[in-house]
């Protein structure tokens, strides 16, 4: 499936559920196999963009796992379990991957199997980043203009964070070769001492770990997935510069492996990233190096709305395309697909990038990353109207249980948002007030 071989995946995965449902009940490792390969069906069902079939093939070997007793966990170790983790984190329960990967990681742990816990270790990042409120990550609380400290592993907690307590051991980083670990933008990237801190520090000792681990471990084709989520990290910490050497990485054993859902993934965030650095997108009072708003695929901070409504279109003036000539991407190599000086050529060239992948692998689980990231584009470009129809794609995929895009989607929203005095389209229920920010972009757009 790495090779962007969805279909293919999804078919083999189920003549493989077949085949382990035929074998004899006399056969030792029947139950192991039922449940291991809906698993692994469930995986591939999930890139296919089919959640909820998805989650009810996980659910069911793990219904046969609890069936074997003491025999095996309660809950799907190892890979499937890192699996199973990542669907939840899709659909918003970040909670629930806390919990279970504090617990797969203790039993890795005593186990020693190192895999094991560099994968539950960049599930605990992941869920993590997710928890953070969104205050920490509009930098409410400061100044015009202020910028906010990165949370640099090791340093002194936020001072407008509430101190957390970590619920599960972090591994101890794996020794790296050629001082891998040491280019923080401050010069400086000492051990990680873990005590409580807020949920993103959390993130970045979690996900320093799991990348070390993943290394250590020896599974390169694994390896992107840590450099990914901690790129995230960077980008909703401010630390642009460390974001785009962990995609580089990424993308330096995507594409020398040819694993194409990777080089989808690498791209999105490249794209993200760049429309972080835009201006337009920053709102009112973000200086350089400041959490940009609500950009955080996996979020769970906010509940996923019965109904979500997109804003009716209104009347605009002539509209400049998304894909304007003039902002063609610009070949680079190893994959930087667009990565000029201009951060929304930058962002096109990666979206075009992304887009491709999506519909020559069927990898249909980013299709409303897509529609996110294009709709962040088009209101760079100041153009509310090309970026209506791409927020109703992802509310679409939001209502039918994708969570983790909640928090982009009310970022976007909030920059859509007409003034309280104005009435809300049909029957929707009315839009929270919007920020002076939104209304600034609102008056900007549309006038008045």
């Amino acid at each position: 499936m790495a090779i962007g071989r969805v279909s293919a995946a999804v078919d083999a995965a189920r003549e493989a559920v077949a085949h382990a449902d035929a074998m004899p009940d006399s056969d030792p490792n029947a139950a192991f196999q039922c449940l291991r390969t809906r698993a692994v069906h469930a995986n591939a069902v999930h890139a296919a963009g089919r959640l909820a079939e998805a989650a009810d093939l996980f659910a069911d070997a793990e219904r046969r796992q609890k069936a074997q007793g003491s025999k095996y966990p309660p809950e799907l170790p190892s890979a499937q379990g890192a699996e199973y983790c990542d669907l939840l984190l899709s659909r918003g329960d970040a909670a629930d991957v806390k919990r279970r990967a504090a617990s797969a990681v203790k039993l890795a742990q005593h186990n020693n199997l190192l895999l094991d816990i560099a994968l539950d270790t960049v599930s605990l990042g992941r869920a993590a980043l997710a928890l953070s409120p969104s205050p920490r990550l509009r930098g409410e609380g400061r100044g015009e203009g202020q910028t906010q400290d990165k949370p640099v592993p090791g340093s002194a907690p936020h001072p407008a964070s509430a101190p957390h307590s970590v619920s599960a051991p972090l591994p101890s980083p794996l020794p790296v070769k050629n001082g891998e670990r040491g280019s923080f933008e401050n010069g400086a990237r000492g051990p990680v001492e873990f005590g409580e801190r807020g949920h993103l520090a959390e993130a970045a000792a979690y996900l320093d770990a799991a990348v070390d681990g993943l290394h250590g471990a020896g599974q390169s084709w694994l390896t992107p997935g840590g450099y990914l989520a901690r790129a995230a990290l960077h980008r909703v910490t401010g630390a642009h510069l460390l974001a785009k050497q962990d995609l580089n990485d990424a993308a330096d054993i995507a594409d020398r492996s040819g694993m194409r859902l990777f080089q989808c993934d690498i791209a999105l965030e490249r794209a993200r990233l760049a429309l972080s650095l835009s201006p337009s997108l920053r709102g009112e009072g973000q200086g350089e190096g400041q959490p940009q708003v609500g950009l955080v695929p996996g979020s769970a901070h906010h509940p996923v709305p019965a109904r979500h409504p997109v804003p009716a279109p209104h009347p605009v003036p002539a509209p400049l395309p998304v894909s304007a000539p003039h902002l063609s991407p610009l070949p680079v190599k190893n994959g930087e697909r667009g990565q000029s000086d201009d951060p929304i050529a930058t962002a096109i060239g990666c979206v075009d990038t992304a887009a491709a992948i999506i519909a020559d692998t069927g990898y249909h689980r980013r299709v409303p990353d897509l529609a996110l990231v294009r709709s962040g584009i088009a209101l760079a470009h100041g153009n509310a109207a090309a970026a209506q129809p791409h927020l109703a794609e992802a509310k679409r995929w939001i209502d039918d249980g994708w969570g983790c895009h909640v928090a982009e989607y009310d970022a976007l929203i909030a920059q859509l948002s007409p003034p309280a005095s104005l009435p809300s389209p049909g029957d929707a229920p009315s839009p929270p007030s919007p920020s002076p920010a939104a209304k600034t972009m609102w008056q900007r757009i549309f006038g008045g």
